[in-house]
């Protein structure tokens, strides 16, 4: 038996303050507030949506990750998220 230890990598590089500035963008078309947009007004406006549970904003940023654990845990895994996901044998999974 071979033992792998789980991990996760993320494979994007990530730029938080375009991620937040991307995920307002979206959230206030949304909401239809695009003319409350400021440089900086970002950051409250993710917490607020985070806060008030509308987290489908938040599937509006795409990262790729590379996830080494046991089938068990990546069926927990694959369970939290509807989008294609290619699993370690090669299948795509919905």
């Amino acid at each position: 038996m071979r033992i792998i230890k789980p991990s996760i990598e993320i494979l994007d590089r990530l730029d938080e303050t375009e991620l937040l500035k991307r995920l307002e963008c979206v959230g206030r078309i949304c909401y239809k507030s695009e003319n409350k947009i400021t440089d900086t007004s970002c950051v409250n406006f993710v917490k607020k949506i985070i806060n008030s549970g509308h987290h489908s904003i938040l599937e509006h940023i795409n990262i790729s990750v590379r996830v080494t654990c046991d089938r068990g845990v990546a069926g927990m895994i694959l369970d939290e998220f509807t989008f294609l996901w290619p699993n370690v044998f090669g299948d795509i999974v919905r």
